[in-house]
């Protein structure tokens, strides 16, 4: 399964916007752009860029929109 990086960015009108930037089949590959592109982001630019382990990219897409609930923390592991 390759991985997939994408450009995430908040779009007032429709919510999250996904630009599919590139695909790798070589996880160091996928890594080393998505560091390059974080810091070579302008400031001004609100945007973050992510990077999915997924079979295409339709599935990439859905993982990425969706909202995961937050892990309940039990009293005893705090």
């Amino acid at each position: 399964m390759p991985y997939f990086v994408y450009k995430i960015s908040q779009d007032p009108e429709l919510g999250k916007k996904l630009d599919h930037v590139d695909t790798f089949d070589v996880f160091k590959e996928a890594m080393k752009l998505c560091r390059t592109m974080r810091a070579e982001k302008p400031a001004a630019e609100n945007y973050e860029v992510r990077m999915i382990f997924a079979k295409d990219t339709r599935e990439a897409r859905r993982l990425l929109t969706t909202t995961r609930k937050a892990s309940q923390v039990e009293e005893w592991e705090v």
